[in-house]
């Protein structure tokens, strides 16, 4: 993950639910005041950290034997966002918001942890609170803010009868949001050629890839190079709103181009054919309209980023220029400083390098570009162990907290 640091400042603000005053803590968890559990007895939890003793719990999905997990809004049905889970060791609590759905993929916009407090008492009463039963996660005795954004972290604890965990977590959002969850350090990628709705396949792995790993649509963006589709190239992906190294494109103020085209044209989008000077092409008077191809669209934005047209008619393909044209024109018309908005498709940039010429980049094969749907906007809040089904403070209050019994044998 990238750590874009000028996302502190304009994010700080929905952190502040994490200031060690209880009262910034009361004053910015005001939206929550629907949530919470209002349970007054626990669940238990064993050794593991998994769901022992169940006293509240949702009769249609049982907990029993589950890890304990993190919610963000504290248990109300509508408010409440499931963020992550928590595993117990010896002496040793680990947080964990790499997979909230459990599906067995790493989500590939997972909130990340800004801080942790944990505390272990022999009663819940004993666990740092206001008069009015408020817990107070400022005065827990483990507080943890990680060096850097993570998904998962360790603390050494020492286990008692009952404790609490509180999280402040953070997902970023949109282009800049993007661009911190690539990876920085290298991927590996292998071509196929040709795709099956797209120019190439390009199938991202390695241990850097994380939640981007997989196989995309890909399209070709700088003809000056080849692409092996038998070897398995190392590469470096960058968000096309980033700056990329000189050399990577031609055109690469034309990314906006590019994501406008991405999000606007899929192959059997029927198209108005154009001239070259963007007039409709006639047939006996008549406007044509077809379905634009997969190298339709490889060729246009070849032609975008690339610049020229020298090399069109050396293609072997299904491509027509006055569908080109036609692709061409209106993404010019309309696409001049596009920006995906959530949920929309935001293109990053595939780069083969040799990973023995680092730090400077010797691009090996043909950059590449492909892509995902943007993340929405940023969020962010305060999360709590057992949080949708956990006992309340006081019985009707923000936080909650369980009981812990290493020997634990469900009832």
């Amino acid at each position: 993950m990238k750590k874009l640091f000028t996302m502190m400042i304009a994010f700080s603000f929905l952190l502040a639910g994490c200031d060690k005053d209880m009262e910034s803590l009361e004053v910015d968890n005001v939206e929550l005041k629907k949530a919470g559990t209002r349970n007054t007895d626990a669940n238990t939890f064993d050794a593991e950290g998994k769901y022992c003793i169940v006293v509240n719990q949702d009769p249609i999905e049982p907990l029993d034997g589950k890890q304990m997990q993190l919610w963000m809004g504290v248990g109300n049905a509508e408010a409440g966002t499931l963020v992550g889970y928590v595993e117990f060791e010896p002496g040793k609590v680990i947080i964990d918001l790499t997979d909230s759905d459990q599906d067995g993929t790493p989500d590939m916009y997972p909130y990340v942890i800004e801080e942790i407090h944990i505390h272990f008492a022999s009663t819940d009463e004993d666990i740092p609170q206001t008069r009015n039963g408020n817990p107070i996660p400022g005065r827990f005795e483990y507080n943890i803010t990680p060096d850097e954004y993570t998904t998962r972290y360790e603390i050494p604890v020492e286990f008692d009868n009952v404790g609490a965990i509180h999280l402040s977590v953070v997902k970023f959002g949109g282009i800049e949001g993007f661009a911190f969850y690539l990876p920085n350090d290298p991927v590996q990628v292998k071509f196929t050629y040709p795709g099956t709705n797209s120019y190439l396949e390009v199938a991202i792995s390695g241990a850097n890839a994380g939640a981007l790993a997989g196989t995309y649509e890909n399209w070709c963006v700088n003809t000056s190079y080849g692409l092996d589709p038998t070897l398995v190239y190392d590469a470096l992906l960058y968000s096309s709103y980033e700056p990329i190294p000189s050399g990577t494109v031609k055109k690469p103020e034309n990314f906006d181009l590019i994501n406008y085209l991405i999000n606007n044209y899929k192959v059997g989008t029927v198209v108005e054919l154009k001239n070259d000077d963007c007039t409709p092409y006639l047939n006996e008077g008549n406007t044509v309209s077809e379905a634009i191809t997969m190298q339709d669209i490889q060729t246009a934005i070849w032609y975008l980023i690339d610049g020229g047209d020298a090399f069109f008619d050396q293609l072997p393909l299904d491509w027509k220029q006055e569908r080109v044209n036609a692709i061409v024109c209106e993404v010019q018309q309309n696409g001049e400083g596009f920006e995906p908005d959530c949920g929309e498709k935001i293109v990053f940039v595939v780069v083969p390098i040799d990973l023995n010429k680092l730090p400077v980049q010797l691009i090996v094969g043909q950059p590449t570009v492909s892509s995902v749907p943007v993340p929405c906007a940023d969020e962010g809040g305060t999360a709590w162990g057992d949080g949708y089904w956990g006992a309340t403070f006081g019985g009707a209050q923000w936080g909650t907290w369980f009981k812990y019994d290493a020997a634990c044998v469900p009832e």
